[in-house]
């Protein structure tokens, strides 16, 4: 063999490997970070890429036949921005249900379209004096049952994604990383005593997706 050409080839799949595998880690950290369930985390990023090697096959197809590269909808086209939103629409419906998905919409819009918590309509309510021995991990996976489980509680807060969040009227939203997902609400609040006792503030934890709030 040609030493360029095997050194050509050898650098191009040293190249795509270190993407893939960087990229499917990222795809994995965000996926979990934002509450999904593991096992539809580490295969999400396979079909996102599995797209790009489709697109790039059916691209090196038209060439080699020396046809043009051919293109449904230009890639900033409204008809473009709507088959992605219908595509990720059916994607999720798929591996969900239909009420999961359209009840993940609503929960997605209630949430992050709104400024803040507080606008936010029918959060699950936990009472301090009532729940302050249980941890925040099973406030989430027990007490309120948004998130499936304690295992997903500790990997939502490794990877950053777990949060006591404080707001108070006229003020800016603050929020503050947990690590640990096993620390009691008791010793949570206390550690937090100054901000989460301002007048009339609202306290919040949030795992990922999933949002509650502390009274």
């Amino acid at each position: 063999m040609n030493p360029t050409r095997f050194a050509r080839d050898a650098s191009t799949v040293a190249v795509a490997s270190i993407a893939a595998w960087s990229s499917w880690r990222h795809m994995v950290h965000v996926a979990l970070k934002f509450g999904d369930r593991p096992e539809v985390a580490y295969v999400l990023p396979i079909s996102v890429d599995g797209m790009l090697i489709v697109a790039s096959t059916a691209m090196l197809d038209d060439k080699r036949a020396g046809r043009p590269v051919r293109w449904s909808a230009p890639p900033s086209s409204p008809e473009s921005a709507q088959a992605s939103t219908l595509l990720a629409s059916d994607v999720t419906s798929t591996i969900h249900g239909l009420d999961t998905a359209a009840a993940s919409r609503a929960a997605f819009r209630a949430q992050f379209s709104q400024k803040r918590f507080s606008d936010t309509p029918d959060l699950p309510v936990v009472d301090r004096a009532e729940h302050g021995a249980s941890s925040v991990g099973e406030l989430f996976a027990k007490t309120t049952k948004t998130v499936p489980s304690l295992n997903q509680v500790r990997r939502v807060a490794s990877g950053g994604g777990l949060r006591l969040v404080v707001e108070v009227p006229g003020k800016d939203q603050v929020a503050v990383p947990l690590a640990d997902a096993n620390t009691s609400l008791a010793d949570l609040v206390a550690a937090h005593a100054p901000l989460v006792s301002q007048p009339a503030a609202r306290t919040f934890l949030k795992c990922g997706r999933s949002l509650i709030e502390v009274r």
